[in-house]
């Protein structure tokens, strides 16, 4: 065995006991790493989840509301029907419910044979409206009439007597708003009179802007949180996309575009973990293919609030990956490098040992085989060290 074999594997041995202990450290590093990613999209899922709940609470209030305004004194008097005067009470009662709640679009009430009688002539900032021409319209056809009249309402564990539509584009809203398309929520619940006895149907047409406004709220307040590149998007039941607000990659979606919105899906539009996600809610890391880029994806199911049933719809959060992890894989490429200069000091540091170790050998066997050879002239060098050799 050769001299420079020993130290060979002096340094090698060396290098081996000093790596181990990162080996052993290094899977419960990258385990915890993992449990890291895991978190922020665990903490996605959260927020989609505290989205939809926020949403299903407005939307359970806009609920009761329609109930309420169909009780009122001036609605259940049928002589302030078909009457579009301003001096109307029932006509002055829609007005400040505009006014007052400031999140609808349309009032109207109709009779049994869909016929309108009543509806708002000022917007919810008390500025006239154009409804001359409604009162001409027939709701009989209109799906929330036909379910209100059969008493098909969206049920809850605490609430009945409401129709909530999915969210679409009313003709009605668009015709009165000029400019605007109409795109709103309606609520609609029968109307009794005081004997118990259906005699109509209001209506309530919600803006959607609602709905948007929380998402814009809610994704301002994770912006201020330092979170960059975040999007939001909101699919119905159906898994056409109603909400698409994605600032950083694509600004026209900051505001509703009507050929995307209620008209395309989720998976139209490339948003990650498309219209069928497999669980109510999850996580998942994806291709988001309108950018090409793996995101971050969490998302959760609206389960509906307050005995509200919701609307089912899927509420999505996503953010490149890139930045989504940005800290953490920083970490790793931190952690990785060290390692790397750890393990070439060890080398190192084998090296130097290994040769100091072997040097005193190289010494013993060149005596060795000079007395080999038979030269006795001087004496063994080394004789009087202490330790093996």
């Amino acid at each position: 065995m050769s001299v420079r074999t020993i130290r060979t594997k002096l340094t090698l041995l060396l290098l081996v006991f000093g790596a181990l202990p990162l080996l052993g450290v290094m899977p419960i590093v990258i385990n915890k790493m993992e449990m890291m990613k895991q978190g922020r999209l665990d903490g996605m899922k959260t927020t989609a989840a505290t989205l939809g709940d926020l949403i299903d609470r407005n939307l359970f209030e806009r609920y009761g509301d329609v109930q309420a305004f169909g009780v009122n004194a001036a609605t259940r008097d049928t002589r302030n029907w078909y009457k579009a005067g301003e001096a109307n009470p029932l006509i002055v009662s829609m007005n400040a419910y505009m006014t007052n709640y400031g999140l609808y679009k349309l009032m109207v009430l109709v009779d049994m044979d869909g016929k309108v009688a009543a509806v708002n002539s000022a917007d919810n900032k008390g500025n006239p409206l154009p409804v001359d021409d409604i009162y001409a319209s027939n709701f009989k056809e209109a799906p929330w009439f036909a379910k209100a009249v059969r008493k098909e309402f969206s049920k809850g564990d605490t609430v009945d007597g409401t129709v909530v539509e999915q969210p679409n584009y009313a003709e009605v809203v668009a015709k009165t708003y000029q400019g605007q398309d109409g795109y709103t929520i309606t609520f609609a619940a029968p109307v009794f009179d005081y004997a118990g006895t259906m005699i109509g149907v209001w209506a309530n047409f919600a803006d959607f802007g609602l709905v948007e406004d929380i998402v814009k709220s809610a994704h301002a307040q994770k912006t201020s949180e330092g979170l960059e590149k975040i999007a939001f998007a909101i699919g119905d039941s159906n898994g056409r996309i109603m909400v698409n607000y994605d600032p950083a990659a694509r600004k026209e979606y900051e505001h509703r575009v009507s050929s995307v919105i209620g008209k395309k899906t989720l998976a139209d539009m490339g948003i990650p973990v498309a219209s069928t996600p497999s669980t109510p809610s999850g996580t998942a890391v994806e291709v988001d293919r309108s950018s090409g880029q793996k995101d971050a994806v969490g998302w959760a199911n609206t389960k509906g609030a307050l005995g509200f049933s919701g609307m089912n719809w899927l509420i999505v959060m996503h953010q490149p990956a890139d930045y989504a992890f940005a800290e953490i894989v920083a970490g790793e490429r931190l952690i990785l490098m060290v390692c790397g200069v750890a393990l070439v000091l060890l080398m190192i540091a084998g090296i130097v040992i290994g040769t100091l170790a072997s040097r005193p050998l190289q010494k013993i066997s060149c005596e060795i085989n000079r007395l080999a050879s038979g030269d006795f002239s001087t004496d063994v060098e080394g004789i009087r060290s202490r330790d093996e050799v």
